[in-house]
């Protein structure tokens, strides 16, 4: 138990990962909800066949393979990895209310492009998330930061997604789940603004 309780204790001890953390419990929430109810949505919402739901969700998760490297590059080469993920934190909300808006009979290519943008922003945050991670550990602690602030993005995974599928039973209606995931990417945003700001007092 020390030895498991020792990652989760390093991270609480250091405000700035407490927000990474956070963060990660956010956006882990909102990826997982894509991947999981996207084909359901695009199904049973927008008419359109399996097939054509999947290929929109294998859109989706290729954008998010390439928005993985894309987004790594960015971060490394002027943003930074904390000002990458406000980027993509506004991009995640941005393809959240685009995806919502979507209608029945939407062209194929416009259902594509804004799932992209979803998946890019939503499944391709991860890379980025480490990375600021590894910066904000004290030294040599990298690794221990990172096992520490996992466990908190692995608690987005288990309660997105049963949280998405409440929102959308309790509405009757995916669209309005879909926009909700606005929410916990403003939250994340917020987040980060914050240590933003105090970082540059």
């Amino acid at each position: 138990l020390a030895t498991l309780a020792r990652p989760i204790a390093l991270v609480l001890r250091h405000p700035a990962l407490v927000a990474l953390a956070a963060c990660s419990f956010l956006f882990s929430a909102v990826q997982v909800s894509v991947t999981t109810y996207l084909v359901t949505y695009l199904h049973e919402t927008l008419a359109l066949t399996l097939l054509a739901a999947g290929a929109a969700l294998s859109v989706a998760q290729l954008a998010g393979v390439v928005g993985r490297i894309a987004w790594g590059a960015i971060a490394d080469r002027g943003l930074g990895p904390r000002n990458t993920l406000m980027l993509l934190a506004i991009l995640m909300m941005v393809g959240s209310v685009l995806t919502a808006l979507l209608q029945s009979g939407s062209p194929t290519l416009v259902v594509w492009a804004v799932v992209g943008l979803l998946g890019a922003s939503a499944i391709g945050w991860n890379g980025v998330y480490l990375a600021a991670v590894a910066r904000q550990a004290p030294p040599g602690q990298a690794g221990v930061a990172t096992g520490g602030t996992l466990m908190f993005t692995f608690m987005g995974v288990v309660v997105g997604s049963p949280a998405f599928g409440a929102l959308a039973s309790a509405n009757g209606s995916y669209r309005v789940a879909f926009a909700a995931l606005t929410v916990p990417a403003l939250a994340g945003l917020a987040l980060l603004i914050r240590r933003a700001v105090l970082a540059a007092r």
